[in-house]
């Protein structure tokens, strides 16, 4: 009774400590490499996976050969890419007039590398003004400035700052900043059934500028609007004009694409509770065998104590019949 006891008192423990654990357990944030991006990404990644996954209306389609999109880049000619950029960018802005963004800025964004293999790929920004700034912005330095960039589908490292402040020409808007983004696909991704449409919707940033004002506050503004997208370098047009796709266009259609291209796992093939829920199931099975097992090593032993004693009792009376006969 005292051993059926102990473990029953010790299975009340392990399963307090089940429900205790997953309130006090906390994440503890640490310093990391990589640009952590605004908690809007990880929403619309997840939401896009959780979309694929569960919509049965949402069909995985095979690689279409007309439709794959070109193989990697060279390797970067960092000089060439820059005078192409440079040129279709301002090439692109000729048709800009103005901006809706308080900030007075437009963003020409292009992908000078990427892999195919990896999904590696690495982005560029070039901020230029158009206008005169407007609201928040007005009077505050460009150097109070700061400039958050996501894409949802892709793990994107902090900016490298590779020019500022550079004049184009007489008639030509002024080079605020051009910054340098290495990033990576999500590798739930299938690169080879992505279609250049597709990636051109996968790598589409949402690029965000912060005025920091020491008497106003701060003031954001999104770029989506007046970003021009894809002028030079991977997945440009062959009249390298540009894509004026904007960030919730690229958002709607993050679902369909990622349905279509995200490796798909054969249910029943892995564990998707480990190492938490395989721990506390293995626990609760061995503390089911090591009861189970106990109780009976406890029925063998009496059993034989039992049979023993019926044995001896049986012998006792065989032993007076024969004395007194």
């Amino acid at each position: 009774m005292s051993m059926m006891r102990a473990i029953a008192t010790f299975i009340h423990v392990v399963h307090l400590l089940g429900i205790i654990r997953p309130v006090v357990s906390t994440d503890i944030p640490g310093h990391n490499l990589l640009y952590r991006a605004p908690s809007l990404e990880a929403s619309v990644r997840q939401n896009a996976f959780d979309r694929a996954s569960l919509s049965p209306h949402l069909v995985r389609r095979a690689p279409s050969p007309q439709q794959m999109g070109p193989p990697s880049t060279p390797p970067l000619n960092e000089q060439q890419f820059n005078e192409t950029a440079t040129t279709a960018c301002l090439d692109a802005l000729d048709n800009v007039q103005s901006v809706v963004n308080p900030s007075g800025m437009a963003a020409c964004y292009n992908i000078p590398f990427f892999n195919a293999t990896t999904g590696t790929f690495a982005a560029d920004i070039r901020l230029y003004q158009v206008s005169p700034p407007s609201d928040g912005f007005a009077g505050v330095p460009t150097s109070q400035y700061t400039l958050e960039m996501m894409i949802p589908a892709a793990t994107v490292s902090s900016p490298d700052r590779l020019a500022s402040n550079q004049s184009t020409g007489p008639n030509s808007p002024l080079l605020l900043q051009d910054f340098r983004h290495i990033g990576q696909l999500d590798p739930r991704l299938q690169i080879d059934k992505l279609t250049t449409g597709d990636l051109r919707f996968l790598l589409i940033p949402n690029i965000t500028i912060t005025a920091r004002s020491a008497s106003n506050g701060s003031f954001v503004t999104a770029l989506s609007s007046d970003t021009l997208s894809y002028v030079s370098g991977y997945l440009m047009n062959e009249d390298r004009s540009p894509n004026n796709i904007t960030f919730p266009d690229a958002a709607a259609k993050l679902p369909e694409i990622v349905a279509a291209a995200t490796k798909f796992v054969i249910p029943g093939t892995a564990i998707e509770i480990f190492p938490i829920g395989l721990i506390v199931t293995a626990i609760w099975t061995g503390l089911f065998f090591l009861t189970v097992g106990l109780g009976t090593l406890g029925r063998m032993q009496f059993r034989d104590h039992f049979q023993g004693r019926v044995q001896m009792d049986a012998a006792r009376k065989r032993g007076r019949l024969f004395s007194r006969s």
